[in-house]
């Protein structure tokens, strides 16, 4: 009988990490599973550690071929497993231990057939690097996918049924996960969310990941190709327009030539800029698109985590001015206006407060025992409805977006009752407003309520952060305020 869920696992010249990858297989709380590593012409022996494993289990079996690449091994790994359910793991990756048995439950509800959860990002060693992407909505679909990957390729399943025949395409190796995810979607194919993280991500300077210049022009092609896909055969609510289209290509283009900026010792950054005008990147870029690029490339160039932003030690300051000399170039290439460096600093520290740690400054001040109701329900509300429910307390919400009420309405991955929007208000509860500009539903709210708002609380943050900053945005360590 074919097993529940097929483990595909390519193999190349990572024998030091297989171990590891097999060994988070074995701690599965669900034990229906079968593995196939198809070691894609390795040359470090590596396929002895697997033969070493598979002694010990039988569900894990060893397949040789000569080097064809990351997406044939997959292809044939594919092909040589029976599972219900399809997961690709990479070799120096790890799946925690409720992966399996949480993203079956998810790729089943709704008979959605695919379902994705959270990353956390390890270095080399296997240390965790203290940041994680967790999902934040419900499901994932074309419109999703079409700005950018939304999940990484261990974090995710699809049913044999729903992949068909679509398979990984080679010529876009590098991004050949969200190539395939893009032609899935395209078809209709929807990710529900698990609502918790489901693997480890390693971060390693050898990895092929990290030929930035290639990949963006890969990357390219693959986005092109996916809104041109979208606009042949539109889902409901797929925006695939044009404008948005050159919007997400400029975007993705200055992440990897930000990502390479960090490598240039010279200070002038040509091939930097000379790929974003091969791309053609539209100028001017915008301060929040630099600041972006700048808060995720950077680290990860440098295999951190965007944590080191706020973290100890001199990774931000170095990175603080790395992050300067390269905007102050794309001034000087004439594809930023130049108070970029200035209106940068201050996106960048508002990239420096994630939602997440927003949410836990106004879950901290909430009143033990006092009854909370989460105004709003926007993407903003999903991070205060898990902080809240991670704590044990309950809440409810309204919105005006549901002004009849909801029972059991997902928030977050989290249920929560939504009471219609001309039910009284509890002038006893503790009221979170989670609205950016929420101006407007203050108006409509009745005088002294208790309201904690996600504005200020978010405002304050940003001060500290682009406070912890300032001193390393020159080099001679002008304050903020001071000339750039």
């Amino acid at each position: 009988m074919a097993p529940i869920v097929s483990i595909v696992i390519p193999l190349y010249n990572a024998g030091r990490f297989i171990g590891e990858a097999l060994g988070s297989l074995v701690r599965q709380t669900m034990d229906d599973w079968e593995c196939v590593v198809i070691d894609d012409g390795s040359t470090d022996g590596g396929h002895r550690a697997v033969e070493d494993f598979a002694r010990g289990e039988r569900r894990v079996r060893l397949v040789r071929q000569a080097n064809a690449g990351q997406s044939a091994a997959r292809n044939r790994g594919i092909d040589l497993t029976s599972g219900r359910f399809l997961v690709f793991l990479d070799n120096d990756d790890l799946l925690t231990p409720r992966a399996l048995e949480r993203l079956v439950v998810e790729a089943e509800r709704d008979g959605a057939g695919a379902a994705h959860g959270g990353a956390a990002w390890i270095d080399e060693s296997g240390a965790d690097l203290g940041w994680s992407f967790e999902p934040t909505a419900p499901r994932v679909g074309l419109n999703e996918l079409l700005a950018h990957g939304r999940f990484n390729t261990c974090s995710q399943m699809i049913a044999r049924e729903r992949l068909g025949g679509d398979r990984f395409r080679s010529r876009f190796d590098g991004v050949e996960d969200h190539d395939l995810w893009l032609r899935l979607a395209a078809r209709g194919v929807r990710w529900n969310a698990a609502g918790e993280v489901v693997c480890a991500y390693r971060l390693r300077a050898t990895s092929d990941s990290r030929r930035f210049e290639r990949i963006a022009r890969t990357h390219d092609a693959v986005l092109r190709e996916g809104f041109a896909l979208a606009r042949r055969s539109p889902p409901v609510g797929a925006d695939a327009s044009p404008a948005r289209e050159r919007a997400v290509l400029g975007r993705t283009a200055l992440h990897y030539a930000t990502a390479m900026a960090l490598g240039d010792a010279s200070g002038r950054f040509e091939r930097s800029t000379g790929l974003l005008t091969s791309l053609g990147t539209s100028a001017p870029i915008h301060a929040a698109d630099a600041a972006t690029a700048a808060y995720w490339a950077l680290p990860y160039a440098d295999c951190r985590s965007p944590r080191v932003w706020t973290g100890p030690g001199m990774d931000a300051a170095r990175l603080s001015r790395a992050a300067h000399r390269w905007w102050r170039a794309l001034t000087e290439a004439g594809l930023a206006a130049e108070d970029l460096p200035a209106r940068a600093r201050r996106a960048l520290a508002e990239q420096c407060v994630p939602a997440e740690e927003v949410a836990r400054a106004l879950v901290d001040g909430l009143a033990p025992g006092r009854a909370v109701v989460v105004l709003g329900l926007g993407r903003q509300s999903h991070w205060v409805v898990r902080e809240l429910a991670a704590r044990g307390v309950p809440c409810r919400a309204r919105d005006h977006a549901l002004p009849e009420g909801r029972s059991g309405h997902l928030a977050g991955c989290v249920r929560i009752e939504v009471d219609p929007i001309d039910a009284p208000f509890d002038a006893g509860a503790t009221h979170v407003m989670t609205v950016g500009d929420d101006r407007a539903f203050l108006a409509r709210l009745p005088a002294r309520l208790s309201v904690r708002r996600w504005a200020e609380a978010r405002a304050a943050l940003v001060d500290r952060a682009e406070d912890r900053l300032s001193p390393f945005w020159n080099e001679d360590g002008q304050r903020r305020g001071a000339a750039a």
